[in-house]
């Protein structure tokens, strides 16, 4: 570590203390240090002490930033204890005398490194003391590193004596900050964590930098932490538990003896009970009171616990605790936790935190009274708010099995199922929605019936379980309920497969039955019908949806209504009608939170706000925020991955795609679209254009009609610059046929866009890009725009508007290639000085998602030699040379941009 260097390097003292907790990251220190010494040709030599007694070598590799077990050299000395040093002083300088002798060097700095110092015998803290009096004047220094609390007396006593004689410098190892604890997750896991992460990272670890790495270690193992674009978020674990391995910050209680460590473990779980904890824990463990109490306070002077002013005891680091509790074998929690639910209630104990309790309960299962542990939970989870949803769900999905009647079971069920549905947690809503309409049958009503069977098509489809879809949608099989039910669900499951023309066809020859059946089942059709008959390019009948929606069925019931605006919107967001959309939002007054995250990513995206838009995409892929139908996902995944290749995030755009491909979600087409921009962004137009084809022939082949005009504008942009004429030509038809028939403003902005670069019309170039003005989507209307001069069709002097908008948009490939062209049609480019700190920026970007220099040379337009010269001289101005370390630098914010001085 830098600072005990300077410390080390700074000190007249011949003796430094390194200090810390167990954990706090002496030995690596002493390591870091070592190699530091020796790169500077200085002498190291380096041994730990055991609890046991034993000398050893203090192994560390050159240039290593930790201890490991095989050195690259061996780091020998000859201090241990000689005989008689503690009694005989005589003895103690002579072992000294000779010591100093075979650390000093000539001409240079020696140092002798201890770890676990406080585990130095009396004979060697002898000799240790009379080398420190012996070396008051020389270049020689011995570092020790000790933890604290010190809890040899006599150790204590001989440093004491050294520190008044002015012969000890001390250095504490401090806790991590948030700010570090950041940054070494940055460091070692190469992702930028987010606040929530860091705070629970600092609150479990209290700094302590081995328990901050088992916190984060055992967060991954339970999937809690979840990374979106090189961010790092907490998420609620997907299971109650994982195995764990006790790291050394637990072992540390182990250590203790068997004794000590089932009292820790007992303290774990008990310990919130305040000062009742010794004699509740005495009698789980079925031991004396008098032998817990002993125990806890070896605890206590090892610094594991801390006893309050009102008797209470707690964990110094939580993290011990949490990992105790990981730890434990199932018995022996369920154990632990009936003591400590059976003591609340009888009054043995009081408890305040009735989160603590209601965990307890349901760890205790069968061991504590079923009918009070069912009212408990059932009363805590009602209660909980939304952002404790979460832990709600586990007090909920325990009562399940609690329930006293079928009633009541079914209740239970039906209520945790709606709450895992809303929430995303899709495998949990299909099990509790194939349970209720299974076993349930009888109880449901008609209209819960229907809406269970439209919660499991959903969750069907975003597990990607397409063949009990099929199933569904062939009429092969249904659940138990109403004739309307079955119908509507069997038109949801085609939706579900993108099979948008049949659920239009089936929901229009059984109109009769679903609008004369139940309410619920009414709702579900005719709002899958609007959005069908969009699909498959009937604009009318869904803007009269949006007209008419004072007739919406079940449009006073809050979770309907939100459905109903929510689907209204993606299929505007999709169309590309952003102003229409945003009224509507407007007259509705549906609040921010009840919008799904694709439409508000879509939103912003269409705004031109990539950080907005990256940002709320990122949080609500890492969360899996978006329960229900979500027909928007693909339009979200299409302006994602176009924005972030833009800005040269290839691989993390890479990752959304085949994140959202494996989903298999409505509008598929639309990621195929996305992948051939990313391929043309890539710099391979032939790719890019068999996937546009892709995306064409899936589109065709059911029907779909939303999104060709994106479809047919980039291929005939494409197959003109491959020279397929005949291609671009039939592209024009058939957009100008798709205009005519659903006139919505894209698909005539992209219809004149087609005119005029197919047929060189330049009236069709202005209109196209007066009308793309008109939509406020400056993102849209630059990609246009470009296109159009490219083609020959609009003014080349627009590239300055162009390359103005990209640059305020953060889109630094398209604006270094704008640039190009710029400066090959002899048109000034401003700012100089910018224009080279936006190409080293770009290049660390591109260099940091993992692009092989060959397909750097493809992005940037230029050969493999010369992209090795930028990347020789990238690594010369900043110092980082390695992929890794540019991206590490990139999310620290250390990455400095600029072009070299003259």
């Amino acid at each position: 570590m830098e600072d005990l260097f300077d410390t080390v390097n700074e000190s007249d003292e011949p003796l430094v203390l390194v200090t810390g907790r167990a954990g706090a990251g002496r030995t690596t220190a002493l390591a870091e240090l070592g190699t530091r010494v020796r790169e500077d040709g200085g002498r190291v030599s380096a041994v730990r002490f055991t609890a046991r007694g034993d000398v050893l070598p203090l192994l560390f590799r050159t240039g290593a930033t930790d201890s490991v077990s095989v050195p690259r050299e061996p780091t020998l000395a000859s201090f241990g204890p000689v005989t008689g040093a503690r009694s005989d002083q005589a003895v103690a300088e002579r072992a000294a005398a000779a010591l100093l002798a075979s650390l000093q060097q000539p001409g240079g700095r020696s140092f002798l490194l201890i770890d676990d110092a406080h585990w130095v015998d009396p004979d060697s803290l002898a000799i240790l003391s009379a080398l420190t009096r012996r070396a008051a004047s020389g270049t020689i220094r011995c570092v020790c590193a000790v933890r604290t609390p010190v809890l040899e007396p006599v150790a204590s006593e001989a440093v004491d004596e050294l520190r008044k004689s002015g012969l000890v410098r001390h250095f504490r190892m401090r806790p991590m900050s948030r700010t570090e604890i950041g940054r070494e997750v940055t460091s070692t896991a190469s992702v930028l964590p987010e606040p929530e992460l860091v705070d629970f990272l600092h609150a479990q670890s209290r700094g302590v930098r081995a328990a901050f790495r088992e916190a984060y270690e055992h967060l991954e193992r339970l999937g809690q932490v979840r990374v979106v674009d090189k961010r790092a978020y907490l998420v609620p674990a997907p299971r109650a538990g994982a195995p764990m391995t006790r790291g050394g910050i637990t072992e540390m209680c182990a250590g203790l003896g068997p004794s000590v460590l089932g009292t820790a473990e007992a303290a774990a779980v008990l310990a919130p009970l305040g000062p009742d904890m010794p004699v509740l824990a005495a009698e789980a463990l079925e031991v004396a009171e008098e032998a817990v109490i002993r125990d806890l306070e070896i605890l206590r002077r090892h610094g594991v616990l801390h006893k309050g002013a009102d008797g209470g005891w707690r964990f110094v680091i939580p993290q011990i605790a949490s990992s105790l509790i990981a730890g434990m074998g199932p018995c022996t929690k369920q154990q632990f936790a009936a003591k400590a639910v059976t003591a609340v209630w009888t009054g043995a104990a009081v408890c305040t935190d009735a989160d603590y309790l209601s965990d307890r309960v349901v760890d205790a299962g069968k061991l504590v009274d079923s009918r009070r542990a069912l009212g408990h939970l059932l009363r805590q989870s009602t209660a909980a708010s939304e952002d404790r949803m979460e832990v709600a769900l586990r007090w909920l999905g325990a009562t399940v099995e609690l329930a006293e009647n079928r009633s009541q079971r079914m209740m239970i069920l039906l209520t945790h199922t709606a709450i895992c549905h809303s929430r995303g947690k899709y495998a949990e809503s299909l099990h509790g929605a194939r349970r209720l309409l299974e076993n349930f049958a009888d109880h449901l009503s008609a209209g819960t019936a229907q809406e269970l069977q439209a919660a499991a098509v959903v969750a069907l489809g975003r597990l990607a379980r397409t063949e009990p879809l099929s199933t569904l949608a062939e009429g092969h099989h249904h659940w138990p309920g109403t004739p309307e039910a079955t119908l509507v669900t069997r038109a949801l499951a085609c939706g579900m497969l993108d099979r948008w023309a049949e659920t239009d066809r089936l929901l229009a020859e059984g109109a009769e039955q679903w609008t004369a059946g139940n309410t619920t089942s009414a709702m579900f059709a005719s709002l899958h019908r609007s959005f069908a008959r969009l699909c498959v390019g009937d604009l009318r009948y869904f803007e009269t949806s949006i007209e008419d929606r004072a007739g919406w069925p079940l449009r006073t019931v809050r979770r309907y209504h939100a459905e109903q605006v929510n689907l209204h919107v993606a299929g505007l967001l999709t169309s590309g009608e952003l102003g229409p959309a945003e009224s509507l939002l407007a007259e509705e007054e549906l609040p921010e939170e009840e919008l799904h995250p694709s439409s508000r990513v879509m939103i912003s995206a269409l705004k031109g706000d990539i950080h907005s838009a990256t940002a709320i995409a990122r949080r609500a892929l890492a969360y899996r925020s978006s329960g229900g139908f979500d027909a928007g996902y693909s339009g979200m995944h299409h302006l994602l991955v176009s924005m972030l290749a833009s800005c040269g995030k290839f691989a993390t755009a890479r990752q959304l795609l085949a994140n959202a491909r494996s989903t298999n979600p409505v509008l598929a087409h639309l990621l195929d679209l996305a992948d051939a921009e990313y391929d043309l962004l890539l710099g391979d137009p032939v790719s890019a254009a068999a996937k546009v084809r892709a995306a064409l022939a899936y589109a065709e082949a059911r029907g779909i009609v939303i999104g060709l005009d994106l479809v047919w504008a980039l291929l005939a942009d494409l197959t003109i610059d491959l020279g397929d004429r005949a291609t671009a030509e039939r592209c024009l038809a058939d957009i100008e046929r798709l205009a005519e028939t659903t006139p919505t403003v894209r698909n005539i902005v992209h219809a004149l866009f087609v005119r005029a670069i197919v047929t060189g019309d330049r009236a069709a170039a202005a209109e196209c890009l007066r009308r793309c003005g008109e939509r406020g989507q400056p993102l849209e209307q630059t990609k246009i725009q470009a296109k159009l001069i490219k083609h020959g069709v609009a003014d080349p002097d627009g590239l300055s508007e162009v390359y103005e908008t990209l640059g305020a948009h953060g889109c630094l490939l398209v604006r270094a290639r704008t640039r190009s062209i710029m400066r090959e049609r002899g048109i000034p480019v401003p700012g100089r000085q910018e224009a080279v700190a936006e190409n080293e920026h770009l290049l660390a970007v591109l260099m940091s998602e993992g692009l092989s220099n060959k397909q750097l040379a493809s992005a940037l337009r230029t050969s493999e030699k010369s992209v090795e010269g930028r990347l020789s001289r990238l690594a010369s101005r900043t110092g980082h040379r390695s992929r890794i370390e540019l991206s590490k630098a990139l999310l620290n914010g250390e990455f400095e941009t600029g072009a070299p001085s003259a």
